[in-house]
């Protein structure tokens, strides 16, 4: 079944017969004209932001199907596709894009995510060491593979790539909250509450990130009690974690790159 099929079905007909009837429309000239594109993928990125991943997904395979290069368009398509719940239509996209592209690290680490999501964490352990290998510079490679690694209970190895992704972007939120959380997880309170502190004190906190933090300050009195300590705490996520570049379920995707085959 191919990954039009297989959306086809998941969506329901009827919206997947408007979508593909601008599509069609394009295909007779070629391309989609730039305003539709454009409002196409503003309508995309609205539905993502408001979590309508379904109906983000339907906006961008729009796109795709007269866009199959753009790399952006590809990314987002395939995290909708995730969020959505969609991993075995995830994972066909980008199997398909790795052929075509090759083994590029922003393709591999959205394939990471997907085998995190779908419990492949192993599996993900070993795409995200070959991406981090390809780009030393990208701070989301290790990010993501520490979040493998916590899956797996390899905290120290998991702890060594949340603090390489720090290295090269310090501020970010949601890497310092998974890092607490993974040190939580790994009976290590103190460290746990240091990292999630300063997790509430960045700028791109959420609210979640700070009921995390919430969270760990309650496990203060059963600190004598460390095997009891992972029981009480959700595992480190992927969910909300930008596809170009971890995250906890609930918190709101951020927007998408714009496609540069969506300017104007």
């Amino acid at each position: 079944m191919t990954l039009l099929d297989s959306l086809s079905k998941s969506f329901g007909r009827l919206v997947f017969t408007l979508a593909m009837a601008l599509v069609l429309g394009a295909c007779q000239t070629g391309s989609m004209d730039s305003r539709l594109e454009e409002a196409v993928a503003d309508a995309a990125r609205e539905a993502e932001i408001n979590h309508d991943y379904a109906g983000a997904v339907t906006r961008y395979l729009t796109l795709y199907e007269t866009n199959r290069d753009d790399l952006n368009l590809i990314l987002a398509l395939a995290r909708n596709l995730r969020y959505a719940g969609r991993i075995h239509d995830a994972r066909t996209l980008l199997d398909d894009s790795l052929s075509r592209f090759g083994p590029l690290t922003p393709l591999l680490t959205e394939q990471g995510k997907v085998d995190i999501t779908s419990g492949r964490a192993e599996l993900a352990a070993q795409t995200l060491v070959l991406a981090k290998s390809q780009d030393p510079k990208d701070w989301q490679p290790p990010a993501v593979l520490a979040v493998a690694y916590d899956r797996l209970g390899r905290y120290d190895e998991a702890a060594a790539n949340y603090r390489q992704s720090l290295e090269i972007n310090p501020t970010n939120a949601e890497t310092l909250n998974n890092y607490a959380l993974s040190r939580g997880l790994a009976g290590d309170l103190p460290e746990a509450l240091k990292l999630a502190r300063q997790a509430v004190a960045m700028p791109g906190t959420t609210q979640r990130i700070r009921d995390n933090l919430a969270l760990l300050e309650g496990l203060v009195p059963l600190a004598s009690s460390r095997p009891l300590i992972p029981n009480r705490l959700p595992m480190p996520d992927v969910v909300s974690m930008p596809s170009s570049r971890p995250a906890v379920a609930d918190s709101r995707p951020p927007r998408p790159p714009r496609s540069r085959l969506s300017q104007p």
